[in-house]
């Protein structure tokens, strides 16, 4: 795929194993009255991937129509993308029917670019901002290294209200609903108010949307995937000079990015097909040892035990020395161990009460190393007894 197709319809239509990329050909759709959706189907398929410094994670849900049938609209793809240095996120949403595609593209939810806040911290101070400002405003510059095609997302800082004092039977929630806002800081907390302070800077108080038009965001979407070279800076607006200023800039890998991804899709694609249950559910045979373990203890996918475990493998593990080789390993070698142990209910508990939750204690009283050890053993046991073919 040429990296001009990316905003073209005909990557949309005639791709249909990747239309999780087809977001970014949702600009050249238009028009038709779009069926009102309600919520997703709670099983998805999953597939995860490491590539460089990348964790990408793909899924798809179905959709059904909110009329009294509920039938069935189609199939909503997501991806995410993060890069674990700098934190950088990459979202992507996109559907398996025109609708679905004008939809996302109506309300800018196709493509998304976000980079933590923390990063913008140490500008909430009277030196960058004066004693005090209606607002700040932030920004992320993306540049491809080898072109020189840039594109920006704008981020606007806003202090919340502070709630009246609460009396009789007014409530802080019913003011913030009287004053058209969704939060206010309580009157009786002064230490949540928005502040500027030079010795202890914080965004505590202010809320961030973002301000620029969701084309920055597909611009800055496809020069993530089609660049090998990213530089991205961060900023700030300096409205007493009437000047942007960088403020801080990485250095992004993305090389293999949209292969990566690419890959990612079809194998999920690949699995809803290879099922064919029709739209209600999908059998994700091929999940990981964690996802496994939980599902079969009836927890969620948001769980904290699966929550700790992918911050942790996103974070420490992947900013040690080998990391990322280990988990690239890791990925190449659970899915021949999940499907060993998908149907073995006592091993799935055995491995949850014996590994999953001590090492989601370990990592919670920060014994990362402890908690790696427990993992590592876990694996290269399952290989020990079920003669899965890994590396050294």
């Amino acid at each position: 795929m040429k990296t001009e197709d990316f905003l073209s319809g005909d990557f949309v239509i005639h791709f249909s194993r990747r239309r999780l990329l087809g977001t970014l050909g949702a600009t050249g759709l238009t028009g038709s009255a779009l069926p009102a959706v309600a919520s997703h189907d709670t099983e998805l398929c999953e597939a995860d991937a490491w590539v460089g410094d990348w964790t990408v994670k793909i899924s798809i849900a179905s959709r059904f129509s909110s009329g009294s049938n509920g039938d069935f609209i189609g199939y909503e793809y997501k991806t995410r993308a993060l890069h674990g240095p700098s934190g950088l996120v990459l979202s992507m949403t996109t559907g398996s029917t025109d609708a679905l595609e004008q939809q996302y593209f109506a309300d800018g939810s196709a493509a998304n670019v976000d980079i933590p806040t923390y990063h913008y911290v140490s500008l909430f101070t009277p030196e960058y901002q004066g004693r005090a400002p209606m607002e700040v405003r932030t920004f992320l510059l993306a540049i491809n290294a080898d072109t020189g095609d840039e594109s920006s997302i704008v981020q606007l800082f806003e202090p919340r209200d502070i709630c009246e004092e609460a009396s009789g039977d007014d409530t802080a929630d019913d003011y913030a609903k009287q004053n058209g806002r969704l939060e206010c800081v309580p009157y009786e907390e002064p230490d949540k108010w928005p502040r500027l302070n030079s010795s202890d800077p914080s965004t505590r108080g202010w809320e961030k949307t973002t301000v620029s038009h969701h084309d920055q965001a597909y611009g800055v979407a496809k020069i993530l995937l089609s660049a090998q070279t990213v530089w991205l800076r961060l900023g700030y607006r300096d409205f007493d000079a009437g000047q942007w200023r960088t403020h801080g800039q990485y250095e992004l890998d993305t090389t293999g990015l949209y292969r990566g991804i690419e890959e990612l899709a079809e194998q999920a694609v690949a699995r809803l097909e290879q099922h064919g249950r029709g739209p209600d559910t999908c059998d994700d045979s091929s999940c990981f040892l964690t996802t496994a373990c939980c599902t079969h203890m009836g927890r969620p996918d948001t769980c904290g035990e699966l929550q700790t475990l992918r911050a942790f493998r996103d974070g420490w593990l992947a900013r040690q020395p080998r990391g990322a080789a280990v988990i690239a390993e890791y990925y190449r070698i659970a899915p021949t161990l999940c499907a060993h142990i998908a149907e073995n209910p006592a091993a799935l508990r055995a491995l949850y009460w014996g590994t999953i939750v001590p090492c989601v204690v370990a990592i919670r009283l920060g014994a990362n190393g402890i908690a790696f050890r427990l993992y590592r053993r876990m694996v290269r046991n399952l290989q020990r007894r079920y003669g899965a073919q890994v590396g050294a």
